[in-house]
């Protein structure tokens, strides 16, 4: 990433924090409000949907910002990545782009960008709000009760090792599909610049 590219990025991130933190504060209000209304405290109620009403519009005003902010880490990025991998792909020699074509080829460019673009768009539409808000959550559990923070370290030690298993076991099943698949598109890529000798 260039330099510009990282300032959004943390623009991003910092957005996703304080989204995080107010959507937690957008439910312990409805907690509160529902409370006061039990009660029957007006006073209360009417405080629960101001400072409600002031953290939802303060949600939508940074969606907003993120929105805009990720929009244009898109087109900086994107533009950086394309001469990123042009420049590398370049600065070989003739002879590397002879004995190692099974490397430096379109296919093998093409799944690298798109892998590199993957992580990035998954990480920038939902990736960093979910992980701040699952831990804002995490912290939240354990303030209000030390055997709810037990019990989600529990389902969160569960859930990591099942996804490492799984995740193991995708490799091994999709590696040898993906080469071939890798293969298929050299070939066919193969007969299309050189449809005149086909």
């Amino acid at each position: 990433l260039d330099e510009e590219s990282k300032k959004l990025a943390k623009k991003i991130s910092l957005f996703s924090f304080f989204g995080a933190v107010i959507g937690l504060l957008i439910s312990w209000t409805l907690g509160y409000i529902f409370d006061s209304l039990n009660k029957k405290d007006d006073v209360e109620t009417l405080i629960g949907y101001f400072v409600f009403s002031v953290a939802f519009l303060t949600q939508l005003k940074l969606a907003n910002s993120q929105s805009k902010n990720r929009e244009c880490f898109w087109a900086k990025s994107g533009g950086y990545l394309d001469s990123y991998i042009n420049r590398l792909f370049f600065e070989k020699s003739l002879g590397q782009h002879l004995y190692q074509d099974n490397l430096l080829n379109e296919s093998v460019i093409k799944k690298g960008d798109e892998r590199i673009r993957n992580i990035q768009n998954g990480l920038l539409l939902g990736g960093i709000d979910v992980i701040f808000g699952v831990l804002l959550s995490y912290i939240a559990l354990w303030f209000l009760h030390w055997l709810f923070g037990l019990i989600a370290t529990l389902i969160i030690i569960i859930h990591v090792s099942w996804s490492f298993f799984l995740n193991q076991k995708t490799l091994a099943t999709t590696v040898p599909l993906e080469k071939k698949w890798r293969f298929i598109n050299r070939y066919r890529f193969e007969r299309i610049n050189q449809v005149e000798k086909v």
